[in-house]
């Protein structure tokens, strides 16, 4: 299948984007920080309650992708005015946009917190969800995108007869992502806009950073993403973001996403260190570890381990969970689609506890500073040396 992005925009919406984009670059150099995002790129060196106060609400919007049209509240923040969340209802990307509220007092700031500021300079979330495991059509659109979006070759990697039913257009979930975040963009000119996602919905918010930095600067926030490098070179897209230190994900240190795709992840990497899930060990292993042999984080990295899966997971489907209250035990691993653990329900527990996003949230909560490094500057082997 031909993949490629949205045909050129008309000269005018060019001009009107880049001159939205250029705005909010002028405000990304505040005199009030908070009116702006420009901070995000010291979040590596924030400790761990100042770590939760920047990612918990951001969060808690990822997980509003996947409650939608159920919403959680969060604090300092409310559903978008101007803009109606991205909700097709038989496939297709799916997104929540949040801002800030205003505050009774004009101009209050709290430097990387919720408080808001009021007036031209208040922020702007957009979130994108991961994918859907409810079973209904628009969840196997999802899978469908997914071995699409991050297939090495659509050509030589057999799509399942069940995605026939969907359009090219309507598995193109880049190019709906980057379409919806320029209409956000629009209708919030003088807002500074961050992206942020959990999985597949962190892999699209990098990927429209990028494919944006010739007209702006998008900050990534974003929670376990697959790794979206090989994207990136397939559409030859720049992300500035990260060279301006503005791209983080965040996950569990054995989230076996982010473990199988090392080498094609991008930005600064935050993950929580963690012991190994029981249900873990059998899979790296083969058989349960007895307590005191058992392996935890402190003498051994996730990152040299075995992989779980024959291959990537994120080359054939990347999975996230909507059913956030709990583990989903009715996971559809028959129809066309293979089973990315060969069926091994050990296994495929133990992904679920790495990566759904209720894990992460729990990670974010507590408080823990997580350990920040750039993944571009260090490789596996150093980082077990420091």
């Amino acid at each position: 299948m031909d993949r490629r992005l949205l045909p050129p925009t008309p000269a005018f919406s060019v001009l009107l984007l880049l001159s939205s984009c250029l705005w909010q670059q002028l405000l990304l150099v505040s005199p009030f920080p908070s009116a702006g995002w420009d901070w995000i790129a010291t979040l590596d060196r924030l400790d761990g309650s100042e770590f939760r106060q920047i990612a918990w609400p951001l969060v808690q919007i990822s997980a509003n992708a996947y409650r939608y049209p159920k919403q959680v509240a969060v604090e300092g923040w409310s559903v978008a005015s101007q803009v109606l969340p991205l909700a097709p209802l038989h496939g297709g990307a799916h997104a929540v946009v949040y801002e800030e509220q205003a505050q009774a007092e004009e101009g209050r700031v709290h430097e990387g917190g919720a408080a808001a500021v009021t007036g031209k300079g208040k922020r702007v979330v957009l979130a994108f969800r991961g994918t859907d495991l409810s079973g209904d059509e628009g969840s196997i659109a999802d899978m469908c995108a997914d071995l699409i979006l991050f297939g090495e070759d659509s050509r030589v990697v057999p799509m399942p007869t069940d995605c026939s039913k969907f359009s090219n257009e309507t598995l193109d979930y880049f190019s709906q992502a980057l379409n919806f975040t320029r209409k956000v963009i629009d209708a919030y000119p003088d807002s500074p806009l961050l992206l942020t996602g959990h999985s597949l919905g962190a892999t699209l918010a990098i990927l429209v950073s990028a494919a944006l930095s010739d007209s702006c600067l998008l900050p990534v926030v974003a929670f376990s993403a697959g790794g979206p490098k090989n994207i990136l070179s397939k559409h030859l897209l720049q992300l500035e973001a990260d060279k301006q230190h503005k791209v983080f994900v965040i996950s569990d240190e054995w989230d076996e996403v982010m473990r199988t795709s090392w080498k094609k992840q991008v930005g600064t990497f935050c993950y929580y260190e963690t012991n190994i899930p029981v249900a873990c060990e059998v899979c790296f292993w083969k058989k349960p570890l007895p307590p005191s042999k058992r392996h935890t984080s402190d003498d051994v990295k996730p990152f040299l381990m075995p992989k779980l899966f024959d291959k990537p997971l994120n080359s054939r489907s990347t999975f996230a969970t909507s059913e956030l209250e709990h583990f989903p035990q009715n996971v559809l691993l028959n129809s066309q689609f293979s089973s990315p653990i060969n069926e091994n329900i050990a296994c495929l527990d133990c992904f679920f506890r790495t990566h759904y996003l209720k894990h992460v949230m729990g990670l974010v909560a507590a408080g823990t500073q997580p350990v920040c490094f750039h993944f571009q500057s260090l490789s596996a082997v150093e980082i077990l040396k420091r």
